[in-house]
């Protein structure tokens, strides 16, 4: 049996949503009620959020900032964004705000009642409450074990009890100690009868949850700026707003503290040195004072004192390197020390070196791949061990590229030196000049030279090291927020509509696709593809039994005489009450009717108050029948008797006494009830010039359907006429 296919147009998508409009608003009425009531009964989450810029100096202090200065390009920024996400500072947090106690508000209880509350009164009175606890300590072994901390009245006082029972008593402020856990009450707001879930939680779970609520991120996605911003969500606003200005804190303490040590230490070494060129030049002005009072020798040749000056100039610039070069020492030294500590971290003015920004960046990205792993491993973890290895030969290798660019400042002072030694050999053959003059001219101006210059980075070191005592800038500290960022209701509404919506309509296209049943006129018109179809009728049962009347004189008009009432499906009470009307109104024209009933069971003309006519078991035992007088008609009803099989249809008797009943003025009607699944009528359907496809709206008979019309087209009986009826 072939499947009917119909391609699905715009008019009947409209149509469908027309048809199944309950269901459709149905589907949107029940998600968006649930997921607004997901919205209420959720806990809020609240985002702080902070901002605060790195400082730097480098643009306004010369050479020097680009060896100490710690602020550089994007690459830098990033690095001090891995930073502010590191472990060791999200540990320190952690301890310092009590990360690891779970606060849970369970005031009202569980979800249901919390969104009924909500609803009701809860809304206004949620951030009505708060707790803040310090200092708290939990035995080992008590992982996730809930402990209830009830407010007795609202002047401070409070009671805990655990799953071993009541613990005592405690007031705000002051520490309670029990044997299962020790806890200060920071401050506490709320009624008589507000009640918190404290719940202690491991490390890596908390590692874990501070991970996924902090996000850091360059301000505006511009890395040239320096500016740097942190969110964090949790469920108390207040905490939310700690944790940021504690990472702020914590952040610019240790980034102060680190740069304070490198430059002081810098500026120390400078120092030192300085005082050593102010010695040398003392010694150099006071010997070349008592030559020229001993030896009456006022100044030099011109030649010569251009000599000297270029000489000064280069000693300057070997005195510069020799700076650079104990800055780098003094650097590599400080990174050789943490080499094994989370301490470690890249100066951003090393990072305008190609191979070791590269570095850089793989340290930071390491970083963050080993802190993702201790969210799940231990130390002893090969993984953890690895990654670790890893970060290690990173560093060493830092250490190597910053040896090598020692080196090449090496090699640089060394071949400044040759230069020097050439311009010294030049000055002392320059004729007419005094050796031990030119000597103590040069002491005097390379001394002076150098002072001036060590004088300057020395200003320069101090103005920076100042800057770091600043610290960072603050940009925006993080206050409370009082707008809680989901769940949202009306985004909740939005998209429980939206999805029950998208649900509705692909509920309604698969039940439109499984559903059995003929509800519509277009769908029997569909199913009657390929068929010659002369009308659908969906109407009153009075309008359908006038077009069946009108469709079997029609008939009988155009010579067929015979018609089949074909009808799929079971014969059910209400279907016969409609055929009985159809042949009632068959029964008023002006024609004769023959009626053969192939129904297994019972009458279908009741309604005649007549005997019983002969059945057709009878006929073809060779007995006669005579026709019915009905209201003036004559109508003949041939039941199929108490044993009907296909026999009766190939009795050559009853065929033959059919026809002799057949007159030219008379309407032959076979009722074919079960047709599809009573392959015996099929026989008496071959009798009718064409067949009227009785279709019961509603009802699950769709494959019986599509069985008649095929055994239809295989009788090559034309279909008429679809009739469908409620």
């Amino acid at each position: 049996m072939a499947e009917r296919e119909k391609e699905f147009s715009l008019a009947d998508f409209f149509s469908l949503l027309t048809t199944r409009r309950e269901l459709i608003i149905g589907c949107m009425v029940l998600l968006g009620v649930f997921l607004t009531f997901v919205a209420l009964a959720g806990a809020p989450v609240y985002e702080a959020n902070g901002s605060f810029q790195i400082t730097s100096q480098g643009g306004a202090l010369g050479a020097l900032s680009e060896l100490i200065s710690f602020s550089g390009g994007s690459s830098s920024l990033n690095s001090e964004i891995e930073i502010v996400r590191s472990r060791s500072i999200a540990l320190s947090v952690i301890d310092d705000l009590d990360l690891q106690v779970k606060i849970t508000d369970t005031t009202h209880g569980g979800p249901l009642t919390k969104a009924t509350m909500f609803v009701l009164s809860d809304r206004l009175q949620r951030q009505l409450r708060d707790i803040r606890i310090v200092d708290a300590e939990f035995p080992s072994g008590s992982i996730d074990t809930a402990f209830t901390l009830t407010f007795t009245d609202d002047s401070g006082n409070y009671r805990i009890s655990g799953p071993s029972g009541d613990l005592g008593t405690g007031h705000q402020g002051d520490p309670f100690v029990s044997d299962q856990l020790s806890l200060t009450v920071a401050s506490m707001k709320g009624p008589a009868g507000t009640e918190f879930e404290l719940k202690p939680r491991g490390l890596y779970d908390t590692l874990r949850t501070y991970r996924e609520m902090l996000r850091v991120s360059a301000l505006g996605g511009s890395t040239r700026t320096n500016l740097i911003q942190l969110q964090y969500k949790d469920t108390n606003p207040g905490l939310a707003r700690d944790v940021v200005n504690a990472v702020i804190d914590e952040y610019d303490r240790r980034n102060t503290e680190w740069k304070e040590g490198l430059g002081s230490s810098q500026t120390a070494l400078i120092e030192d040195r300085l005082n050593e060129v102010l010695g040398e030049l003392t010694d150099a002005e006071e010997a070349l004072a008592e030559y020229k009072n001993q030896f009456g020798v006022v100044s030099m040749p011109q030649e010569a004192s251009l000599a000297v000056s270029e000489l000064s100039a280069r000693e300057a610039e070997k005195i510069d390197l020799d700076l650079r070069v104990s800055l780098l020492q003094g650097v590599h030294s400080r990174l050789a020390s943490s080499l094994n500590d989370d301490s470690f971290a890249v100066p951003p003015s090393l990072t305008g070196d190609p191979l070791i920004a590269q570095l850089a960046a793989d340290h930071a990205r390491l970083t963050v791949e080993l802190d993702d792993l201790l969210l799940d491993y231990t130390e002893s973890h090969p993984s953890v061990i690895a990654k670790r290895e890893s970060i290690l030969n990173v560093r060493e290798n830092i250490l190597g590229a910053i040896s090598s660019t020692t080196r090449g400042l090496i090699g640089q002072r060394s071949d400044l030196g040759g230069i020097i030694s050439g311009l010294e050999q030049n000055m002392y053959s320059i004729p007419g000049v005094e050796r031990d003059l030119l000597e103590l001219e040069r002491e005097r101006d390379v001394s002076e030279a150098a002072y001036r210059l060590l004088a300057q980075r020395l200003d320069e070191a101090r103005l920076i090291t100042a800057s770091y005592s600043v610290g960072n800038r603050i940009i925006d500290r993080a206050v409370a927020p009082d707008r809680q960022i989901y769940p949202s209701i009306k985004k909740n509404l939005a998209m429980g509509l939206g999805l029950g919506l998208v649900l509705g309509i692909f509920l309604a296209f698969l039940l439109e696709m499984t559903d059995p049943r003929i509800r519509r006129a277009d769908q029997l018109l569909d199913l009657l593809n390929g068929s010659p179809v002369t009308k659908v009728v969906k109407a009153t049962d009075e309008e359908i039994a006038r077009a069946a009347g009108t469709l079997a004189l029609s008939t009988l008009r155009s010579g067929m005489k015979s018609l089949s009432l074909v009808c799929p499906g079971p014969d059910t009470p209400r279907l016969r009450g409609q055929l009985e009307k159809i042949i009632k109104e068959l029964s008023r024209g002006v024609y004769p009717i023959l009626l053969v009933d192939t129904a297994t069971n019972g009458k279908i003309l009741t309604f005649f108050d007549v005997d019983e006519s002969i059945g057709i078991a009878e006929i073809a035992h060779g007995k006669d029948v005579e026709p019915q007088e009905v209201e003036g008609k004559r109508i003949l009803v041939l039941p199929p008797g108490s044993d009907p099989s296909s026999s009766y249809v190939t009795n050559q008797l009853v065929r033959d006494k059919v026809r002799s009943l057949q007159t030219q003025t008379s309407l032959t009607l076979f009722h074919l009830p079960g047709f599809s699944r009573l392959p015996a009528q099929r026989g008496w359907n071959t009798m009718a010039g064409g067949a009227v496809l009785v279709i019961q709206r509603n009802r699950e008979y769709k494959v019986d359907y599509y069985r008649a019309i095929d055994a239809l087209e295989a009788d090559n009986t034309p279909i008429l006429a679809a009739l469908l009826l409620d």
